[in-house]
């Protein structure tokens, strides 16, 4: 499934775990940097569904190395490298 709110990709990001497609990202010109919306609940049914924190492992957040740590509104996240 491609994103419905975007007419057009101009670069495009696939993600994959194993043989599933995990994720499509990326720029329709509306912002400066290809990125990823994303929502992770506990049930399949929208509006039965109660939305789930997601932590990543290891990431740079605003330039500084963060572990077990779940992003928040206007953070600029990087691999934490």
């Amino acid at each position: 499934m491609e994103p419905k709110h975007l007419e057009q990709t101009i670069h495009a990001y696939i993600a994959f775990v194993g043989d599933d497609r995990l994720s499509v990202s990326g720029n329709s010109g509306n912002s400066s940097e290809a990125h990823l919306h994303f929502h992770i609940q506990d049930k399949e049914d929208f509006t039965m569904a109660t939305g789930i924190k997601c932590y990543f492992d290891k990431l740079k957040v605003n330039g500084t190395a963060e572990t077990e740590y779940s992003p928040i509104k206007g953070d600029k996240v990087s691999l934490g490298n």
